[in-house]
């Protein structure tokens, strides 16, 4: 790299990655990227999902076990939480069927949900 590029050899291909990409492979880049974020940070600003992921006879089996530390949102100083699980990127996963949604947990920042979906 020269004492003046601001760009190093990963970067360079990675931008090339990008600038040749169709739509689809771009969508799935981003979901790459927002992964590796989520990997690398230690806070939460919303709260925490515990989640249990399997496969079982080629269908994913998702279970949404608990959450903890939500943010109030109600006046009363709770929550009424519920978790939506749905896969993405769309156009990979295309033949599931529609998002998911578990029960709603009352007036609870720490609600156990322990349900299982079958994707």
């Amino acid at each position: 790299m020269c004492n003046s590029c601001s760009y190093t050899l990963q970067n360079v291909n990675y931008l090339i990655r990008v600038y040749i990409s169709s739509s689809p492979e771009l969508v799935e880049l981003y979901f790459i990227e927002k992964i590796k974020i989520q990997e690398t940070s230690s806070s939460t600003v919303h709260g925490t999902l515990t989640v249990h992921l399997y496969m079982q006879q080629s269908q994913l089996v998702v279970e949404v076990l608990c959450a903890s530390g939500l943010d109030p949102l109600d006046s009363n100083g709770l929550s009424d939480p519920f978790v939506i699980v749905e896969l993405m990127p769309k156009h990979v996963f295309a033949s599931n069927p529609k998002p998911v949604r578990t029960k709603i947990i009352k007036n609870n920042l720490d609600p156990v949900f322990n349900e299982q979906f079958e994707l």
